[in-house]
């Protein structure tokens, strides 16, 4: 990615959440002591991720934009030099995290020889000498990349990921907003006073049965999905067996979302609607996570 948009990321990823979050701890502040509403806690949340959705929506853009131009370089075929080491972080007592990422070397459609270095972690398991594709950039083909999924498409899809959680966060708190449950969960029709349908049935023994399942199931899927990573990085590589962690989160979450839809006495359709939010976001990072080890 060209810098200023690495730039921008950058600052989303660092500054941009904590700054989103501060702003709707403001609103949500002015909201309840100044205007005296009772919705602030919700009203704040609502301008917070509405704020982050955007500030991530530009970044995906410009990637977006990016991407697409890249489509139209020419490919050509360069050679796997090998891996160089890389320093992803270091602590401050001096603990060093570490990948290797690979090298490849090719030749431009100027005549020249260049060598790109990818991202930590690509082309794993491919030996010296091994061909790969590489999409040139013709006005600096010293900026080219690797034409794989990790160089070429894994920042627009973790953004891309992020700026869609950020909006279905916005609808679920917009409709938290405006269309706020009662104490039965539901929001019954202007003059009507009894309990609705759902909340008959939610609130009746067996509703009750199955949410205690559901309960038992979340902790019990959440607990195998923890446990199964020591297990499947038998099988697998690390990467992908805490991918496959994952998944079992993502699972764990929808369980859960369904028992608390089931809560007697205030569960509703909305409590599952942050749980599907919630599952997306541990399902698209284990995809992503899966995606990257290959």
């Amino acid at each position: 990615m060209p810098d200023e948009i690495a730039t921008r990321a950058t600052l989303m990823l660092t500054f941009g959440l904590m700054a989103c979050l501060g702003i709707g701890a403001l609103v949500s502040w002015v909201w309840t002591r100044l205007l005296r509403r009772p919705a602030g806690p919700t009203a704040g949340a609502l301008i917070g991720l509405a704020l982050l959705a955007a500030g991530l929506g530009w970044v995906v853009w410009d990637m977006a934009l990016v991407t697409w131009e890249r489509r139209n370089h020419p490919v050509v075929q360069g050679t796997l030099l090998g891996y160089v080491p890389v320093t992803l972080s270091e602590s401050r007592s001096g603990r060093k995290t570490k990948t290797v990422a690979p090298l490849v070397e090719f030749e431009a459609p100027d005549g020249r020889v260049y060598e790109v270095r990818g991202l930590g972690g690509s082309q794993a398991g491919r030996e010296p000498g091994t061909p790969v594709s590489v999409r040139v950039r013709p006005e600096d083909p010293a900026r080219s990349v690797i034409e794989d999924f990790q160089n070429e498409n894994a920042a627009l899809a973790l953004f891309g990921g992020m700026a869609l959680l950020a909006g279905l966060g916005t609808l679920q708190t917009l409709a938290r907003l405006f269309f706020p449950p009662t104490a039965d969960g539901t929001v019954p029709p202007r003059g009507r006073r009894e309990p609705s349908r759902w909340a008959r049935w939610r609130d009746a023994e067996p509703a009750q049965r199955w949410r205690t399942r559901m309960r038992t199931l979340t902790f019990a899927t959440a607990g195998l999905a923890i446990i199964g990573v020591f297990v499947a990085a038998e099988f697998v590589d690390v990467g992908r067996a805490f991918a496959c962690t994952f998944f079992g989160l993502g699972v764990a979450t929808l369980q859960g979302g369904v028992a608390s839809m089931l809560a007697k006495g205030k569960g509703g359709p909305l409590d599952f609607t942050a749980s599907a939010i919630g599952a997306l976001a541990f399902g698209g990072f284990g995809a992503l996570l899966w995606a990257l080890m290959g």
